[in-house]
């Protein structure tokens, strides 16, 4: 429901008269332009970042290479000039502007000088230096969106650096114990992490939750029983649902539900085909489901209820 049939409902209950009402339209509708002018700014300069990089990355061989060294150090100097202006006047979403530029400037900073001085990089080792380099600019940052993106760099220079055959090769011997020590350990980043309200841990939590799934997904094709692979499925999404549940996260609720509602569907249009193990299949979610739910009131009474009567005798 919208402000405008909230306020109405309002004023029907006598809560606001009609004129209160006119004005918070109003000053809503002041509010509402500012944000949707904003969004339109940013949707056309990320278009037109689009278009910059297609037209580098297509021409990028014709380019001199003082002309790239030059218009970087340039750039540079002027993202140096504005960070210190928004220091010095206190201009927060300057700054955070700055921060955000700077952080792919050092990525593209790396590649262009690599070029220049024929420096051994390879992308990997690029990428990890740069993830390195651009941590003080994501620390200095006040919003959790650089680390969004640092995190991910830094985690894809790490393992590529690694020499991570053996542990592909034992991913496919034991695929089972894999899922479920690296599910359990993204659970338990998940756990730590839900309640901490720093940049840095809230990006984190994000993460995990979404490499929870994600990993989940890509890892059913592992197993050749498709039981296995739909109870490992289920018990995993069980255990964040009752996490949200416990901790009151609806967000969590909601994108586990929505996670869950993907792997239904793909499940039924794996089994298309085959009505009667579809049926099957959906009434032992289902049932297992409603068992999970009777038994969770069931635990929550039966703890709410001791609780009383611990309260009671005293």
């Amino acid at each position: 429901m919208n402000l405008k049939k909230h306020s109405t409902l309002w004023v029907a209950q006598k809560l606001i008269t009609k004129e209160q009402q006119q004005k918070i339209l109003k000053q809503e509708d002041k509010r509402f332009l500012p944000f949707v002018l904003l969004t339109f700014i940013w949707i056309g300069i990320f278009c037109c970042c689009v278009g910059l990089f297609s037209l580098g990355y297509e021409h990028w061989d014709k380019i001199p290479v003082f002309f790239k060294g030059c218009v970087f150090i340039l750039l540079s100097l002027t993202l140096l000039f504005l960070g210190y202006k928004a220091t010095k006047t206190r201009k927060k979403f300057l700054l955070e502007v700055v921060l955000f530029l700077a952080f792919f400037m050092i990525g593209g900073g790396i590649g262009i000088f690599s070029q220049i001085f024929n420096l051994p990089l390879t992308h990997i080792n690029g990428i990890l230096f740069w993830a390195l380099l651009s941590f003080i600019l994501v620390f200095l940052s006040k919003r959790e969106f650089l680390f969004l993106l640092w995190i991910p760099l830094f985690l894809g220079g790490i393992l590529g650096s690694l020499k991570l055959e053996l542990l592909f090769l034992f991913f496919e011997q034991s695929p089972l114990f894999s899922i479920c020590l690296i599910e359990g350990m993204l659970f338990l980043l998940i756990f730590i992490t839900k309640n901490l309200n720093t940049h840095f841990f809230r990006a984190v939590y994000k993460w995990s939750v979404l490499l929870y799934f994600v990993f989940l997904f890509l890892s059913l094709r592992e197993f050749s029983s498709f039981s296995e692979s739909i109870i490992l499925f289920l018990f995993f999404s069980l255990l964040l649902f009752a996490v949200s549940i416990k901790e009151k996260r609806i967000h969590l609720f909601n994108v586990t539900s929505f996670f869950v509602l993907i792997r239904l569907v793909y499940l039924y249009v794996e089994l298309f085909n085959n009505k009667h193990i579809a049926g099957i299949w959906f009434l032992f979610i289902g049932g297992f489901l409603l068992a999970f739910v009777l038994g969770w009131l069931f635990f929550e009474n039966k703890i709410s209820s001791n609780k009383e009567n611990v309260l009671i005798k005293n």
